[in-house]
């Protein structure tokens, strides 16, 4: 059965291309502000093989109205769901693990359908979040699935070279403002309009929410499969008795 098959990080080594990019939280400055952290979560590769789960990614920068209203913590949004749960990233920072300022991102094994990169990236007040960012963006292995939202402010520090490579999750967008909400989902190397990834820009900003079901082919295929067999058994067991009644 499905439960039986596992896959295991050395199927693609992914913790070995990203190990570099497991940054801890850093201060610059007298901003404290400024949190920049990648996390890579080994457990992730590790699990059943999932045939499909939902991916939902929610975005909304700086508005005034709603932050007088609710105050940045509520109003400032940064959140990402998988199979309906909430990502939790709880990252080292002592005071904040939550996503926070900037570009957030969690990155999804294309065989367990599990989180197994968090990334919150200020990419509106660290001036190194620009290499951060293309370093994570260029070794992501093909196949694994990305979901981004900014929370508050994330287009200080955005380049056309972060959104060409944004191209190589099926994903079009070219530039986004001050305090845009931003969201998306992409899979890495797909870039045809079939495979297509889903993005959503508010300049206003309201709250954005995109979505997209990630499929594990091979485990789809074995649910099918299983499913095809048990239907032939019951057509078989019912022909079976069908056949029996007539000849009684």
């Amino acid at each position: 059965g499905i439960s039986a098959i596992s896959a295991s990080i050395e199927d693609i080594g992914v913790c070995d291309v990203l190990s570099d990019l497991d940054l801890r939280s850093k201060q610059q400055g007298s901003d404290e502000n400024i949190k920049t952290e990648v996390k890579i979560l080994p457990e992730g590769a590790h699990g059943p093989l999932i045939p499909f789960r939902e991916i939902k990614a929610m975005s909304r920068g700086w508005n005034d109205s709603i932050m007088r209203e609710l105050g940045w913590t509520r109003a400032c949004v940064s959140d990402f769901f998988v199979g309906g749960s909430k990502v939790t990233p709880g990252f080292q920072t002592k005071d904040y693990k939550d996503f926070h300022r900037g570009l957030n991102l969690i990155v999804i094994h294309p065989k367990t359908l599990n989180v197994i990169v968090v990334a919150r990236i200020d990419t509106c007040g660290d001036s190194q979040s620009r290499d951060i960012l293309l370093r994570l963006l260029f070794k992501i292995p093909e196949g694994y699935y990305l979901a981004g939202a900014v929370r508050d402010e994330g287009s200080s520090r955005l380049r056309n070279e972060h959104f060409n490579a944004f191209q190589r999750f099926g994903l079009q967008a070219q530039h986004i403002g001050w305090r845009h909400s931003f969201a998306f989902i992409g899979k890495a190397g797909h870039r045809n309009t079939s495979d297509k990834g889903v993005e959503e820009v508010s300049e206003t900003p309201e709250l954005v929410t995109v979505k997209m079901m990630a499929v594990n082919e091979q485990a789809f295929d074995n649910l099918l499969n299983r499913d095809l067999r048990i239907v032939s058994m019951l057509h078989s067991s019912i022909k079976e008795a069908v056949v029996g009644r007539n000849g009684e």
